[in-house]
């Protein structure tokens, strides 16, 4: 007569957040050396409010459908995640190391400001620009990096400027160390351009190739007489 048994497999299981299982000591579970968390090399373990499955095998514990990404720091864990990490941008390099290991090298954005608030004089005819020199302190950046720059310069006029002149004209200037050489493309503002607007100019270039050491400046010039500005500001900026 056939023998018929109806048995079931229950895993072994953790209910405590945060628990992993480790491969026995030994081969005999009963010797006294095991631990609530060790199982046998070819047994699952279950961990209840983690919702994780593992298993031993050769001696290894492997998470199972757990997708686990590990970030590191310099080779230093930081932090783990079973969801996907993704990088929106700013990633300038990603290499597989092989070995589940992948490294990333980001972007990051390098700047520097200079804000003047004393102001100057600028008596230049329109197109042939000066540089705007402040009455006291600088308005110049002397840049810490090479690389390839976003410039951001504004001009704050007096309030005569719609009145006294016709148009205003601003551009950057770079000294590499024989005096500054003003940059290919002016910010203009004629007459019609400058109607309802703020007195002053501002302008950005983009991509200007900067090598450490080098200064960059303001050159302004306008059509009309001896133009007295009240603020100034320069920015660089690049992403490396």
């Amino acid at each position: 007569m056939a023998n018929i048994q109806n048995s079931r497999l229950i895993i072994k299981r953790s209910s405590t957040p945060g628990d992993v299982p480790t491969v026995g000591p030994s081969n005999d579970h009963t010797d006294g050396t095991w631990t609530a968390l060790d199982i046998y090399n070819g047994e699952f373990f279950i961990n209840d409010p983690d919702e994780k499955l593992f298993y031993a095998s050769n001696d290894v514990i492997t998470e199972i459908g757990g997708n686990t990404v590990i970030a590191q720091r310099d080779d230093v864990t930081i932090g783990t995640t079973t969801s996907t990490l993704n990088f929106e941008g700013g990633v300038s390099e990603a290499v597989d190391e092989g070995g589940g290991k992948s490294t990333f090298v980001f972007e990051k954005k390098y700047s520097q400001i200079s804000t003047n608030l004393n102001g100057g004089t600028v008596n230049a005819p329109f197109g042939s620009p000066i540089e705007c020199v402040p009455s006291s302190g600088t308005l110049e950046i002397t840049v810490a990096e090479t690389g390839d720059y976003l410039i951001y310069g504004m001009i704050n006029i007096g309030t005569d400027l719609n009145k006294d002149n016709g148009a205003i004209e601003l551009i950057y200037g770079i000294d590499t160390g024989s005096g500054a050489v003003i940059g290919p493309v002016p910010y203009s503002q004629n007459g019609q351009h400058k109607k309802n607007k703020a007195n002053g100019i501002q302008g950005t270039w983009l991509d200007v190739h900067l090598e450490a050491g080098d200064i960059v400046v303001l050159f302004l010039s306008t059509l009309g007489d001896s133009t007295t500005w009240t603020e100034g500001q320069i920015s660089i900026a690049t992403w490396k």
